[in-house]
């Protein structure tokens, strides 16, 4: 199994098996604001838009949903 941690760095992952993590590289340094998980999608929140993806394995697969915004 692989964990996501988002950060105002960008995504890290961590295999648990292994201990080892890494940056993912796709997202740069994006602030991550949210990762949620459902049994069917994996969605991002980050400072350059919202993102989903149906394939929980691989976050690279992701697709934008929208652009950034911000509240005022």
């Amino acid at each position: 199994d692989t964990i996501y941690i988002g950060t105002d760095k960008g995504i890290y992952t961590v295999e648990e098996a292994s201990g080892k993590g890494k940056k993912l590289s796709s997202f740069g340094d994006s602030e991550v604001y949210c990762l949620d998980f459902s049994p069917s999608y994996m969605y991002l929140a980050s400072n350059q838009g919202v993102y989903v993806s149906s394939d929980r394995k691989n976050i690279l697969s992701f697709r934008n949903l929208a652009a950034p915004f911000r509240i005022i």
